[in-house]
């Protein structure tokens, strides 16, 4: 990245490290190792981390543990490229298509402890995503490519289709709420907001990525829930047109209720605005 020089260098230092720290902005992600793509999941405009009371754990029961006993509520950490668990990785589409470059449910290792600590009183965390940013896409596609799921052309070619939807990821160690949620009943509970002109949309439809050999009650069975909202309302108006500059996602499950802001202003990565 070019970077400005003047007389008041020394000013402009916090500005440098800032940039320097945007990688989707710094460098090609053909480039990027698995901080960078961690970087990208977990610390990024595009990634939210939501902490709230764990209502559903009231009278001091804790979250459950792993079928493998070793960590209780680690759901999502599984190993990765990175090989520990809590990297990148794993094979989950995100409802985006066979093949897809994607893994909605990618946590860092910092969230998952800072989650498991937290299970001795009644909190969780959950990490909420707009996963159809071309620079998230991008951040798992590299992953899948650094992993050897996929070719780099492959990745590519699949990076080349436009999602015809916004779509918001939310995932955590205790994924409780949505255990036994309808689908149907999560899209009626769910919008985002258009912050200054006050536009909403519900969400179209919405998709619960389940584990495989684990019990449909069973928190443990919830991979990821993945919402869809049109890009246009009803009248046919792009939903975040200038100058918006933020956005809110709500969603609401057996009676926890998750809220989150993404500003769209910071939301852009080399090619411009990115959402």
């Amino acid at each position: 990245m070019k970077i400005a020089k003047s007389l008041v260098m020394a000013a402009l230092i916090p500005v440098v490290v800032l940039a320097a720290d945007e990688v989707w902005k710094s460098k090609p992600y053909q480039q990027w190792d698995n901080k960078d793509i961690q970087k990208v999941l977990s610390d990024s405009p595009w990634s939210r981390v939501v902490r709230m009371e764990a209502k559903w754990r009231a009278g001091g029961k804790g979250v459950p543990v792993d079928q493998d006993a070793s960590s209780p509520g680690n759901y999502g950490a599984q190993a990765g490229p990175g090989g520990a668990r809590g990297d990148v990785g794993g094979q989950s589409s995100a409802g985006m298509g066979a093949g897809a470059p994607t893994n909605a449910n990618s946590g860092s290792v910092a969230q998952n402890a800072a989650i498991l600590n937290s299970a001795k009183t009644p909190e969780t965390t959950f990490m909420v995503r707009w996963f159809s940013a071309l620079t998230v896409r991008q951040a798992l596609a590299r992953a899948q490519v650094l992993g050897g799921g996929m070719s780099a052309a492959d990745a590519d070619k699949a990076l080349g289709d436009e999602p015809t939807d916004y779509t918001i990821t939310v995932a955590g160690p205790d994924m409780m709420p949505f255990a036994k949620a309808e689908e149907k009943d999560l899209a009626a509970a769910a919008y985002l907001v258009a912050k200054k002109s006050g536009t909403k949309a519900q969400a179209s439809h919405v998709v619960v990525q389940r584990k495989s050999g684990v019990k449909p009650e069973d928190p443990r069975s919830v991979d990821v829930v993945v919402y869809y909202f049109p890009k246009k309302t009803a009248a046919g108006e792009p939903l975040f047109a200038a100058p918006e500059k933020g956005a809110e996602f709500v969603c609401a499950t057996g009676g926890v209720t998750i809220k989150t802001s993404f500003d769209l202003a910071k939301m852009h990565g080399a090619s411009g605005p990115d959402w």
